[in-house]
């Protein structure tokens, strides 16, 4: 096709210029710019063939990532509370407990089956309260239930401050870490912070920076756990 494009282009462009000798028709000036312009199109076209020839083919659009087999899906996990982390609200605190129900309420409504490991510390008294390992926390989970599980899940809520000279501004934070029931690994985790930051007087201490906050604690504990399911989706955990 090519070719034929650049003879059919070449061709035009030498009646062009001497085919008046020969073809009266061809002697006048507009005709002759005409046949001439004719063969440069074709040579354009030719060019522009070649041109789209080179250029690579288009990428197909990325697969999605394959299904991990179902041994190692997680569809049944143990959540852990952890208060244990710099920031974080009581476990015991209203604010806390409701992030947890919102949290768990999306996980059951994706359809993982949840139980609670209120019996697993995270603190180990006998190591002057240092933090267990994660692969101790999976360990610790199963002595402590009789049910199966794919992964431990700690969760968080958080309360952090921004400061300024005359106020406080609090927001409430929430993180989810996936520790995967047969090895321990950490396959993820997800957090999401309030976008919400009350102006609040010193005077308002940590109790009543909690209940503020606590406002937020449903969306928190919904969002940590979307973006959850999302990120074991993305890698095939689901």
């Amino acid at each position: 096709m090519i070719v034929g494009l650049v003879a059919v282009g070449l061709s035009a462009l030498i009646i062009a210029a001497v085919g008046g000798s020969f073809l009266p028709a061809l002697a006048s000036g507009p005709t002759r710019i005409a046949v001439g312009g004719i063969g440069i199109a074709f040579l354009l076209a030719a060019g522009t063939s070649v041109f789209l020839a080179r250029l690579p083919a288009p990428s197909a659009t990325a697969a999605a990532p394959a299904a991990a087999p179902a041994s190692q899906r997680i569809q049944r996990v143990m959540l852990v509370l952890d208060d244990t982390v710099p920031g974080a609200a009581p476990r015991d605190s209203r604010a806390f407990a409701t992030a947890l129900a919102a949290f768990r309420t999306e996980l059951e409504k994706a359809g993982i089956a949840v139980q609670e490991g209120r019996g697993v510390t995270l603190l180990n008294e006998q190591q002057e309260n240092a933090r267990r390992s994660d692969a101790e926390i999976v360990q610790l989970a199963r002595r402590q239930s009789q049910a199966a599980f794919d992964a431990v899940v700690l969760f968080t809520a958080l309360v952090s401050v921004d400061f300024t000279i005359q106020a406080q501004s609090p927001y409430m934070r929430g993180r989810a870490a996936v520790l995967r029931a047969s090895d321990g690994r950490n396959v993820g985790t997800f957090d999401w912070a309030s976008t919400v930051r009350p102006t609040l007087p010193y005077a308002c201490d940590r109790a009543c920076v909690l209940e503020t906050v606590g406002a937020e604690a449903p969306v928190v504990g919904a969002t940590v756990a979307t973006n959850l399911l999302a990120g074991l989706s993305a890698a095939g955990l689901r």
